[in-house]
């Protein structure tokens, strides 16, 4: 059984299921000197940071800030807010709640009903959809 996290939201009590959780194991963090103009504090302390989550490929990156703990919070931010890591986290829950499954019989069910043209020697040419089944998976 899933635990049942309990959100607040306009003074209302939310139940919702927890499908998994991120920590800081998941992220790699990257500590470095911004490289810009800000005197000595700019040149001698590794202030910037570099967030890359590996599984979706997503990365924020932050210098702007003097310190690592704003530069940090502003890159996980960017990080979540990135196309990249909307698109895995997307996925991620839809095979947690089996619905993938479902997407890739549809999608299957579409390339044996698709009709796929080719351009040889200035003609179109019908290929069998058989060279499209091989097709690695998606992450």
């Amino acid at each position: 059984m899933k635990p049942i996290v309990k959100h607040f939201q306009n003074g209302k009590v939310n139940n919702k299921e927890l499908l998994f959780s991120l920590t800081k194991k998941d992220f790699v963090v990257e500590y470095y000197n911004p490289g810009k103009n800000g005197g000595q504090n700019a040149n001698k302390v590794a202030t910037a940071c570099r967030i890359h989550h590996p599984a979706s490929g997503a990365v924020g990156e932050c210098k702007e800030e003097r310190t690592q703990k704003p530069n940090r919070e502003l890159a996980f931010k960017r990080l979540t807010e990135s196309s990249k890591f909307k698109m895995w986290l997307r996925i991620e829950i839809a095979k947690r709640k089996g619905y993938l499954d479902d997407i890739n019989q549809k999608v299957e069910k579409a390339i044996a009903e698709a009709k796929v043209e080719i351009r040889q020697n200035d003609k179109w040419v019908e290929v069998p959809v058989r060279y499209f089944e091989k097709l690695p998976d998606s992450p």
